[in-house]
């Protein structure tokens, strides 16, 4: 656990030091603090041992995968994207460790890009990335966690409307978890104006999908995702706890407080609050099913990297905005800056002390006996 909270620390130093007003405006030192935290976060990952849930599970299949004929491997209920990196890494090693450092700089790498291109502090939205735990589901949802990465880079077509881009990468996310095949209709709800009415719809059609949730997954289970079932499947009736759920509800609701300035200053304005949406309603649902709160890692990381730093830095602008001088306003602004940092701390000490995905006690390659 002391290595997460170290690692935290540093990482909001990199985010505060980015920020004084020397660093802020010079693309070099807004780079070299990125890098710095990145670096952090491959190594942890990369020579992780035994650490996070699925990761035996990983390494099992890797070493299944060595001896197995390409027409063995075509007939694996697992995506062949999945298999295909398997088979490229066993060109050079049948090292089973070598596939986590592998997967590792795939995401840290895709994450840095996405940060370095489209966040305004990059080691703001790398510390949130951190704190709302994407960072540790990364460590065990690795298929779903490539897939993810995939569908942030896809949400430029969202926002250019660019639907056959966006296809081509949610079906290359697809070969990594077919799940994400489930985003394709998402193209067209992330693009819906988010206002009064429209939060009406989404909460009534979710509150309908949430009440026959069970049939739903017993739909699925049977006739699409046969492989999982509520005997070898421990999540699909088993709930996380509510409280990650209630966490983004809170940065939900900041975004919403302030939605309307987040309309006027940010191009993804409307889709980021909708992401937001979505990734605080699986991870609701996830209440009743572990399993579907996996669905919030399409939703979430571009939450965290780019609309949490940017929801801070925006209550931040508006506070020292002195013409601003109604008092609703004033407190809208300290409650939103207050809410969304706070939410993401207490997320990130809960899911310590929850350890969550079982990223606790970490352990490194180096001590494999």
């Amino acid at each position: 656990m002391v290595i997460y909270i170290i690692v935290a620390i540093s990482l909001l130093l990199l985010a505060v030091l980015s920020d004084i007003k020397y660093f802020r405006d010079k693309k070099i030192f807004q780079t070299i603090f990125l890098l710095c935290g990145c670096v952090q976060l491959f190594i942890i990952s990369a020579f992780r041992l035994n650490t996070g849930t699925d990761y035996p599970a990983y390494a099992k299949s890797f070493n299944r995968f060595i001896v197995k004929s390409l027409v063995e491997l075509s007939k694996e209920r697992m995506e062949k994207g999945y298999i295909f990196l398997n088979r490229y890494i066993q060109l050079f090693t049948n090292d089973f460790r070598i596939l986590f450092i592998v997967t590792s700089l795939i995401v840290i790498v895709s994450i840095g890009i996405i940060l370095y291109k489209y966040c305004k502090n990059p080691s703001l939205g790398l510390l949130f990335f951190y704190l709302l735990g994407f960072y540790f589901n990364s460590m065990n949802f690795i298929r779903t966690t490539l897939a993810g990465v995939i569908v942030i880079f896809a949400y430029k077509y969202i926002r250019d409307r660019q639907f056959l881009r966006y296809t081509v990468l949610v079906i290359l996310a697809s070969t990594f978890h077919l799940s994400a095949l489930l985003l394709l209709p998402f193209y067209f709800i992330l693009n819906i104006k988010f206002n009064r009415i429209t939060v009406v719809i989404f909460t009534l059609i979710g509150g309908v999908a949430f009440w026959f949730s069970k049939d739903m997954m017993l739909f699925f289970t049977t006739y699409i995702y046969t492989s999982y079932s509520p005997e070898t499947s421990m999540q699909m009736f088993v709930g996380i706890p509510s409280a990650y759920a209630i966490f983004i509800l809170v940065i939900l609701i900041c975004a919403l407080l302030l939605r309307k300035d987040i309309e006027l200053n940010s191009e993804w304005g409307t889709l980021l609050i909708s992401a937001t949406f979505f990734d605080f309603y699986f991870g609701f649902v996830g209440f009743k099913h572990a399993i579907l709160s996996r669905f919030a890692l399409y939703f979430g990381p571009i939450m965290a990297l780019i609309f949490v730093p940017f929801i801070i830095r925006l209550a931040i602008s508006n506070i020292k905005n002195k013409t601003d001088t109604k008092i609703v306003y004033k407190i809208r602004n300290y409650v939103c800056l207050i809410g969304a940092s706070a939410s993401s701390v207490a997320f990130f000490a809960y899911s310590l002390y929850d350890n969550y995905n079982h990223v606790i006690p970490h352990d490194w390659i180096w001590n494999l006996k």
